[in-house]
């Protein structure tokens, strides 16, 4: 597993875990930015705890909606993943979750209106939700597979294990996290 991130304290942060409790032969943490993946790819490969000609997993959970931006202020989330996507090897497999206001009830919009002004008033990354198809296209150069793109709540419930507990919303439309795994061919 390499862990990657853009902030030198989370970076220095997972080291201190990983020393303690991990296995530097599988698993390493590298300061790299979403917003070159090319140089996020190479140094995954450098620290030779992949293999570059075996597929891998690639997990963007939780982090897609916080602003990419480049140099010149453009938002380049969506490039960005397509791009890191095309280095994978053939077999990989890219997995995303990512915040939606599509769909949801008015009282939710509001809440995650909230959410944005929450983060804005921290100081930290602006953040942005996506339509379902936008964030489907941060994926459309891989094959999507079953059971597609869906609420995070439904992402193969059926494969719970029997003491966890099922998650229950009001309704479908309330749950924001959209979620699509691909499959690179």
């Amino acid at each position: 597993m390499v862990y990657v991130d853009n902030d030198p304290i989370a970076v220095a942060q997972t080291e201190l875990l990983l020393d303690r409790f991990g296995d530097p032969r599988r698993q390493i943490a590298v300061e790299a930015d979403l917003r070159d993946p090319a140089d996020l790819w190479q140094r995954a490969i450098n620290t030779e705890v992949i293999d570059p000609g075996q597929p891998v997993a690639l997990l963007l959970i939780a982090v897609l909606h916080l602003q990419q931006l480049d140099a010149d202020g453009n938002e380049i989330s969506v490039e960005s993943v397509l791009k890191l996507s095309e280095l994978l090897p053939t077999g990989s497999y890219a997995a995303i979750s990512h915040i939606t206001d599509d769909g949801v009830p008015v009282q939710v919009k509001a809440t995650l209106a909230g959410l944005q002004r929450l983060y804005g008033r921290a100081g930290a990354s602006n953040v942005v939700w996506r339509s379902r198809d936008r964030i489907a296209s941060m994926l459309e150069n891989l094959r999507i597979v079953e059971p597609g793109w869906t609420s995070a709540t439904d992402w193969r419930p059926d494969q719970c294990g029997d003491r966890e507990p099922a998650a229950a919303f009001p309704s479908g439309s309330d749950t924001v996290v959209w979620v699509g795994v691909g499959k690179k061919a």
